[in-house]
């Protein structure tokens, strides 16, 4: 899933590889001038320049390959003393007294959309929701004193840009989905299950709580929110850009199946039809991308019982999330 957020980090490494691509740094030195003060005062530094021995060496050569777009694996800078990473991700929000700069990496993000308007779509979508209360009217006044400030950073692509906005606020509705993601949500089938959708959501809460073995969550909380955002539905047809899970060797996808399939056995209305709780696996993750033809689910059903994918295979505890349903 594309990251729709004004993060430090996605606009660090797209602006590092325009710098390598154009061979300007102007741009990419304008924004290390601005995320630098950013994650010093968001992140907790991962060592003091005060280093001795080999350390100290590999620090020294780091800090002198800061300036050298050919170096792929920079991640340090200084700032006060410390070391921090450029990469380590930092979300800022609107609006933040901590976050001045919010404009000016709104504009940044911006450049990312030069030549995907469709994207642009999304992007905006997210932010009027995420940072905006879906108040139109704040959002585009902000959007205007953004150009004001920062539109050269967007050079020849300002004006495409400008009317691919003007006219996704023209047809903005607050009540319905307006990301080309999701398309009409109107089309979209209800999952019919003894459940609400605030329960729903309880119970899939999983997905962001728990870990896999390299610390990551099977999916991100803005996804899980973005995946259940108008209820416990299946799209008509598989999403053109699906979410894709955290899984490892040892964190498998079938981690998903089994949660589903759960869900199918103590909740469904209908015990005798799966076909909707596989076509929101198959629908709107990557990882089950494969499954699509009516053969692939009669298959796939077979394959997805409590027999076959049990509870007890969970690296986690499931109990703890089906007591959150009868909180919720």
């Amino acid at each position: 899933m594309a990251n729709y957020d004004i993060d430090t980090k996605d606009i660090f490494l797209y602006e590092r590889k325009e710098w390598g691509e154009m061979g300007d740094s102007r741009i990419y030195n304008e924004l290390v001038s601005i995320i630098k003060p950013i994650i010093a005062r968001n992140d907790t530094p991962i060592f003091g320049r005060s280093q001795t021995g080999p350390r100290k060496i590999a620090l020294e050569i780091a800090l002198a390959q800061e300036n050298d777009y050919k170096v792929d694996n920079l991640k340090i800078f200084e700032w006060d003393g410390e070391c921090f990473l450029y990469t380590r991700k930092a979300n800022i929000v609107y609006p933040d007294s901590n976050t001045p700069d919010f404009a000016w990496l709104f504009a940044f993000k911006l450049r990312q959309y030069r030549d995907n308007l469709t994207g642009l779509n999304s992007f905006l979508s997210h932010q009027i929701k995420a940072n905006f209360n879906k108040d139109i009217k704040a959002f585009m006044n902000f959007i205007q004193r953004m150009f004001i400030g920062h539109e050269s950073l967007l050079g020849a692509k300002t004006q495409k840009i400008k009317d691919t906005i003007d006219l996704w606020a023209k047809n903005y509705d607050p009540k319905v989905s307006n990301d080309p993601l999701f398309g009409n949500i109107k089309n979209w089938s209800k999952i019919e299950v003894a459940l609400t959708d605030d329960q729903v959501r309880a119970y899939f809460s999983f997905l962001y709580l728990e870990k896999n073995n390299l610390g990551l969550p099977y999916l991100e909380k803005a996804d899980t929110e973005k995946l259940l955002e108008f209820g416990f539905k299946v799209p008509p047809q598989p999403l053109p850009e699906k979410f894709r899970l955290n899984v490892t060797g040892q964190h498998k996808k079938s981690i998903m199946e089994i949660c589903v399939n759960l869900l199918f056995d103590k909740f469904s209305h209908n015990l005798k039809n799966k076909l909707p709780f596989l076509k929101f696996l198959a629908f709107q993750f990557e990882d089950f991308k494969n499954y699509q033809s009516p053969k692939d689910f009669k298959n796939w059903s077979g394959n997805l019982t409590s027999k076959k994918l049990k509870v007890e295979m969970l690296p986690f505890k499931i109990q703890p999330y089906l007591d959150k349903i009868k909180a919720a």
